[in-house]
């Protein structure tokens, strides 16, 4: 935000370039940069921080390595079946998609809303100019740089200690804060305490979205990608809504206002309708199977090591 206000300027410094030329011409060098961004993860990016979902099969000389990677393989392979049954109907049919929906529409979807509007609060309430308005607005999408990330640790610190539990209890207090910061940041004075609230506000907004993908990957593994194309669209869709419901209020105060309650209600209401028994279920069976796979791979290999150490002494 703060790049673009400074292109902005540029532009309309130069003879001839009115603000909708400033604004228009402004959107070359973000058009620019999302194309190059684009090939460079192409050819660069890794499925996952860990690298390919599906590495390379070396092969190797050694009975013990040759055992695993079969075993892998055959795994892989009943992962690759198991997808194929999946179906956009489950997803569509699952009440857990739907509260998680919800849940990023009111964080989000009210992050995105902020975006488009609080350039003009500053100008309206405050009487800023627009470039000065600006610069204060990018205030609220900088802490994009670390918070998000905040809420998927706070999520992961909660599962540890209170299993899925704690992942659905830390989305329900950070959604609830979230609202009452709106609340209080709608009522602000003075610009200074409303700069200080918008940016403590922001870094909750951006944790709660953090805190929401912490259950996303639970809800059905089978449609894992399905889960996240409805949850994050939930967003978009909440900041179009949002932004109808600002049509409807006098002003921007009270409208951040209402806002804020609609959240608070929204946050209270994952306590009943996001559901949490069937994941830790899930999550205990996945845990099982994983040890029993991987006892079954060490005893493979203890049995080939055996073999091996009585041809060497043969």
């Amino acid at each position: 935000q703060a790049l673009m206000v400074g292109i902005f300027s540029m532009n309309t410094a130069s003879p001839g370039c009115d603000q909708e030329c400033g604004w228009r011409n402004a959107f070359f060098i973000p058009a620019f940069a999302l194309m190059l961004a684009s090939v460079l993860i192409l050819f660069l990016g890794d499925d996952c921080p860990q690298g390919h979902y599906i590495p390379p099969v070396v092969q190797e000389t050694t009975t013990t390595t040759t055992t695993t990677q079969h075993a892998i393989q055959s795994n892989t392979d009943q992962k690759k079946m198991k997808r194929r049954k999946a179906h956009i109907a489950d997803v569509a049919g699952n009440p857990q998609v739907w509260a998680l929906v919800l849940q990023y529409a009111c964080c989000f979807g009210m992050e995105l809303h902020v975006n488009n509007t609080i350039a003009l609060y500053y100008y309206d309430r405050f009487g800023l100019g627009i470039t000065t308005a600006g610069l204060v607005a990018s205030l609220f999408g900088l802490t994009n740089i670390f918070a998000r990330a905040w809420g998927g640790m706070i999520s992961d610190l909660c599962y540890k200690h209170w299993g899925m539990n704690g992942r659905k209890y830390s989305l329900v207090c950070l959604a609830c804060s979230e609202g009452v910061l709106l609340i209080v940041f709608s009522r602000m004075p003075t610009l200074p305490s409303s700069i200080t609230m918008m940016v403590i506000f922001s870094v909750v907004v951006q944790a709660t979205e953090g805190s929401t993908f912490g259950i996303v990957p639970y809800v059905d593994p089978l449609n894992s990608g399905g889960v996240c194309g409805f949850v994050g669209a939930g967003g978009n869709i909440g900041a179009v809504v949002w932004g109808l419901v600002f049509l409807s209020t006098p002003n921007f105060s009270d409208g951040y206002m209402i806002l804020g309650f609609v959240v608070l209600c929204v946050g209270l209401l994952g306590i009943p309708t996001i559901r949490t028994t069937h994941y830790d279920t899930m999550s205990h069976k996945r845990s099982k199977h994983n040890q029993s796979s991987a006892l079954q791979l060490g005893s493979l290999d203890s049995k080939n090591d055996n073999s091996v150490t009585k041809q060497e002494m043969l």
